[in-house]
């Protein structure tokens, strides 16, 4: 009897046009819900032995199921993975006044580039004004001015000098940073001095992907003008 139920189980198919109605977002989301951190996932989605679905980042820690306990498969719920390509996810900074409504082949790029209320780690964070504070993107120059005296200067045809002495060398110090503007962006230039070496580099604040910008680093010797070093690097 059970072979025979199983057989016209599996004969019974319906057409688009035959559903009444669907089931509720709440009903839809608890389908791809993973079994262990109870949070929707991203591909690629895996199942347990018994069908449960089970995200990437549990996987890689725990190969039994929150559910049932059993072994976690290599199998992935296409269906599941489909499910979550076509919702529309708010911004997780939504409570910080991001109103981003976004897909979810959108949110990873979103939060880790693009969303101006997304917290940061400050470039000054090891000094004692703010060691270890997070500041929220969109504010961070100003939290520079304000907290750190970052001073804003002007470069002259597209060039900052920075003098430093024999005894500034000898000393393990990092020099304050300065804020400059350039083809509309804010670049900040970094010197370190440790152990007789100086560590020279330029950033970029919100430089998106596309756009790439090289910064030119001369090294001049006073008491020789003819010893020149000349550095070439990506800005970051």
């Amino acid at each position: 009897m059970s072979d025979m139920i199983t057989k016209c189980s599996a004969a019974i198919r319906f057409r688009t046009d035959e559903i009444h109605d669907y089931a509720s977002k709440s009903e839809i989301v608890k389908l791809v819900i993973c079994a262990n951190c109870r949070e929707i996932p991203y591909k690629p989605i895996y199942v347990c032995q018994n069908g449960h679905v089970v995200c990437t980042a549990c996987r890689g820690f725990n190969f039994r199921c929150g559910t049932c306990s059993a072994v976690v498969t290599d199998t992935r719920n296409l269906v599941a993975e489909n499910l979550v390509m076509s919702f529309v996810f708010k911004c997780k900074y939504q409570e910080e006044g991001c109103t981003k409504l976004l897909s979810s082949t959108e949110v990873f790029k979103h939060l880790t580039n693009e969303c101006e209320f997304r917290p940061i780690s400050c470039t000054e964070s090891m000094k004692e004004k703010c060691k270890g504070k997070q500041i929220l993107y969109k504010n961070f120059l100003q939290h520079l001015r304000d907290t750190h005296g970052i001073r804003k200067i002007r470069p002259t045809d597209s060039c900052i000098k920075r003098v430093f002495n024999s005894e500034a060398v000898n000393q393990n110090i990092s020099w304050p940073l300065f804020c400059f503007e350039y083809d509309g962006r804010a670049f900040f230039q970094h010197i370190v001095l440790n152990q007789l070496t100086a560590y020279i580099w330029v950033s970029c604040f919100n430089l998106p992907d596309h756009v790439n910008y090289i910064a030119t680093v001369v090294v001049k010797n006073a008491a020789a003008v003819s010893f020149r070093t000349l550095l070439r690097n990506p800005v970051n």
